[in-house]
């Protein structure tokens, strides 16, 4: 555990120093509730966000069905990608529980695909805070490999 949080600290410096001196940036976040009948269909997100990370804020009970994040590999051989690719072109690698206190960051890349599957059979709510480091001018490097372009609508934000 503390290889994994030490050489993710060295990452983020890197990106830091690397990136973020050139380019812009600001963190953006919202709060959120997901209730019964939500989804996220297979996609990355928007072309500006670098960093997003997801801070759950509670467990959902236990007789609900869905909402886990899941996240995907692309199948076909491609040197472009998507940026929303169907589920038939994707095979799932991991699916994340969203557990009270868990937070999950991801690097926004051509290839970073996840969903959420649909919430049934719940309760209470999901209770979430969606935080971006996003691009206020520039390109964003990561996105390079991808063929589409997804727009981020600033004004969800605080």
């Amino acid at each position: 555990l503390l290889y994994r949080i030490f050489y993710s600290f060295i990452d983020f410096l890197y990106l830091r120093i690397k990136y973020f001196n050139s380019y812009p940036v600001e963190l953006l976040y919202e709060y959120s509730c997901a209730r019964g009948g939500y989804k996220r269909i297979i996609h990355r997100d928007s072309d500006d966000r670098i960093i997003v990370c997801l801070i759950y804020l509670n467990s959902m009970s236990k007789e609900t069905k869905g909402g886990d994040l899941k996240m995907y590999k692309y199948n076909k051989n491609t040197k472009k990608y998507p940026a929303e690719p169907k589920e038939s072109d994707c095979t799932l690698i991991k699916s994340i529980k969203p557990l009270e206190g868990r937070m999950v960051i991801l690097q926004n890349n051509s290839q970073c695909f996840h969903s959420v599957d649909e919430i049934k059979k719940i309760t209470n709510s999901r209770h979430y805070i969606l935080c971006n480091f996003t691009l206020i001018k520039g390109k964003n490097i990561y996105l390079k490999d991808s063929i589409d372009k997804l727009k981020t609508h600033r004004y969800r934000y605080y």
